[in-house]
């Protein structure tokens, strides 16, 4: 799986029911242990980053570690 998420991208998450959505990154934070908030981002290797939280087009939010898939705009070139 692609681990650097950015503004725009396309998500498989889990949720809360442990159910999964499909959303778009609207907002990125990097957090200290145990906050929700944090440095506002525009990209992330959420592999490096193992706290924060984004949040999403559908009004819901989601910690990285729920993330399952990332979908990286087709008109941008990918990363790693």
């Amino acid at each position: 799986m692609r681990t650097t998420i950015r503004l725009g991208d396309k998500i498989r998450y889990r949720t809360f029911g442990n159910n999964t959505g499909v959303s778009y990154i609207n907002g990125i934070q990097i957090c200290k242990p145990g906050e929700k908030y944090g440095k506002e981002v525009e990209l992330c290797n959420i592999a490096e980053n193992k706290y924060g939280t984004v949040t999403m087009s559908n009004m819901h939010w989601c910690w990285f570690d729920d993330i399952l898939d990332i979908f990286p705009l087709k008109n941008r070139k990918s990363g790693k």
